[in-house]
């Protein structure tokens, strides 16, 4: 009989693929674009036994305009205009990584492995931390992450699916000061099915309307991380950095275009500019400089609603081929507006965004957590003695603000078109 394969398995060399390809999503743009303290506001030690930091406002006009007779008429009494401060107060986000020393010494050379899986924890930590940082400024101030459209047995489907990651803790509760159902760990994210797939089974009460929030989160409004459903919102209720909205009616509530279910025209776009218009003026709504926040979605829609009155002269295109009726980027301005897509922002949703009033303040910048120089540190068992496991942990002090909430503006409730 010849030899077969099986018998010279033994001394056949062994050959892989030098890449290392990244199945999943890391994308982080609008936190980057959102700036520190502004100048002249000092930096101060701020938390919950600290000094807040304080964000003056100059909220109503002042002044009284009367008619009068200057023949021996008495001059009313006239009042100015009304200022008061909003605080904030850094929170707390952390990040664990950890890995085992077999992980380590079976890596640690090229001889070994494609990739230092120790390097690789490093390298991938800052990036996966600013991928959550993105996530939780899209939320409304409670660390929620997005909300179960429905439930099988070891899955979510949400909203926006690319809000989560790959090995990530959430925690499920029945509402803000609700209750809490339960922890569970997502295997693996599936952004276009909108699918969260579980290591285990879905807790029970979980269901439609379920909040999926940061692991830790205590399930309180204005508990977590200020950001665009936080701060973009028109209403008469509730406080936008400790004021309350009803001490000054519409002063904190942003414009708003409901879109009630309609697709997005150029005439939905002329409302909201209509909107902003009727909150700051003419020429703060023909001078801003805004930034137009929205998913694929919305950029496909926007795509749509201009590819309607294109038009083609047939016999003026010239080659044997017709032309691209698409272009490889959707269109770069919303409105004149600078268009950021990105998969976190929330479906069906658009806002702009005034990023000269935005900003953050930091009491611990974003870095691993260090003592006495060391940012890695053995796991100790029971017994007192280590296991042979290393973790670390990044984490960061801090809190984005909004010294105008009324520039900007948003709309929502739009018909997506089919696909997204």
């Amino acid at each position: 009989m010849p030899a077969s394969v099986g018998q010279v398995l033994g001394m056949m060399k062994e050959f892989i693929r030098p890449n290392l390809p990244k199945l999943y999503i890391n994308e982080a743009k609008l936190i980057h674009r959102i700036g520190g303290p502004k100048a002249g506001m000092p930096k101060v030690a701020t938390g919950a036994n600290a000094r807040p930091y304080r964000v003056p406002l100059e909220l109503l006009a002042g002044f009284k305009g009367f008619t009068g007779s200057p023949d021996g008429g008495a001059l009313q009494r006239g009042s100015g205009p009304t200022t008061d401060a909003g605080t904030l107060v850094p929170v707390y986000i952390y990040q664990a990584g950890e890995w085992t020393k077999a992980t380590e010494i079976n890596t640690n050379s090229d001889k070994k492995a494609i990739e230092d899986y120790a390097n690789l924890m490093a390298e991938r930590a800052l990036k996966q931390f600013n991928t959550l940082m993105e996530s939780l400024i899209q939320g409304d101030g409670s660390f929620t992450l997005d909300t179960v459209v429905s439930t099988a047995t070891n899955q979510l489907t949400v909203n926006n699916a690319n809000q989560f990651y790959d090995n990530q803790d959430i925690d499920c509760w029945s509402a803000l000061s609700g209750n809490f159902l339960g922890t569970v760990t997502i295997q693996s994210v599936d952004g276009p099915n909108k699918q969260l797939n579980l290591t285990g089974s879905v807790p029970a009460g979980v269901g439609t309307g379920t909040l999926l929030l940061l692991n830790g989160a205590p399930g309180v409004s204005n508990s977590g991380l200020f950001g665009i459903k936080y701060y973009q919102v028109q209403s008469a209720t509730g406080s936008v950095m400790g004021l309350q909205r009803s001490a000054y009616p519409g002063k904190l509530s942003t414009p708003h275009v409901a879109a009630g279910g309609n697709s997005l025209t150029p005439a939905i776009a002329r409302r909201i500019e209509g909107q902003m218009i009727a909150a700051l003026g003419v020429d703060f709504a023909e001078d801003a400089e805004l930034l137009a926040h929205m998913n694929t979605d919305m950029a496909a829609a926007w795509e749509n609603a201009a590819q309607g009155p294109a038009t083609v002269i047939f016999n003026q295109v010239k080659g044997e081929s017709l032309p691209d009726m698409a272009k490889k980027l959707p269109p770069g301005t919303f409105k004149g507006y600078e268009i950021m897509r990105s998969t976190h922002a929330t479906p069906a949703r658009i806002d702009l965004l005034d990023l000269k009033s935005w900003f953050k303040i930091e009491n611990q910048p974003m870095d691993f957590y260090e003592v006495s120089g060391q940012t890695e540190f053995a796991i100790v068992g029971s017994n007192g003695a280590p296991i042979q496991s290393t973790a670390s942990w990044l984490w960061n002090g801090v809190q984005f603000g909004n010294e105008n909430v009324r520039a900007g503006a948003y709309a929502d409730g739009f018909t997506a078109p089919t696909g997204f």
